[in-house]
């Protein structure tokens, strides 16, 4: 019993140390009458890094940037036919 204890606390312990301070951006682009705006680029930079992250909206205008760093961020949408403001 002692034994599987040790190596519970060994694997436990292991899994403490590798986890890592991780974020999500979402949203959806929609225009100013509030329809979806599907294939727009979106890209968030970080404001103390300066490292920007790239995808485009799906068909429904949803976007996911998963396993970002944790940080503060400036997103920008962009998309053919829309002016940048």
């Amino acid at each position: 019993m002692r034994f599987r204890l040790i190596i519970f606390v060994m694997l436990f312990s292991a899994l403490a140390c590798a986890q890592e301070f991780r974020a999500l951006i979402l949203g959806q682009v929609t225009d100013s009458s509030g329809a979806t705006v599907p294939g727009a680029t979106v890209k968030a930079t970080n404001l103390d890094t300066n490292v920007s992250i790239t995808t485009t909206s799906a068909t429904d205008g949803r976007y996911v940037l998963a396993q970002v760093p944790a940080g503060p961020y400036t997103v920008v949408c962009e998309a053919t036919g829309f002016k940048k403001l």
